[in-house]
């Protein structure tokens, strides 16, 4: 019983600091969802693929991503580019 009410503070805090640190955080989340917030993007990704064939060798493939917002006058543009490195057996 004792117990019990050493552990519900300890979640209330939390559960309280999650839900401010969600209110503080809710701009920036909105900017990172937009495609043309004003920030340069760089990923890179990687896809392993176990079973091409019958055969023991294995497959990759790797993205090098590049994503940047600009304006010409007043229409907003993103550009992309993607650089694809596959290797296949």
């Amino acid at each position: 019983m004792r117990l019990s009410y050493s552990i519900l503070p300890l979640f209330l805090c939390f559960g309280s600091s999650y839900a401010f640190a969600a209110e503080e955080h809710a701009p920036d989340a909105a900017q990172a969802n937009n495609p043309l917030a004003n920030m340069t993007a760089f990923n890179m990704q990687n896809y392993y693929i176990g079973d091409v064939s019958d055969t023991d060798q294995d497959a990759n493939q790797f993205w090098f991503r590049y994503a940047q917002p600009f304006s010409l006058g007043e229409s907003k543009w993103l550009l992309r580019s993607s650089l694809p490195i596959n290797t296949y057996p």
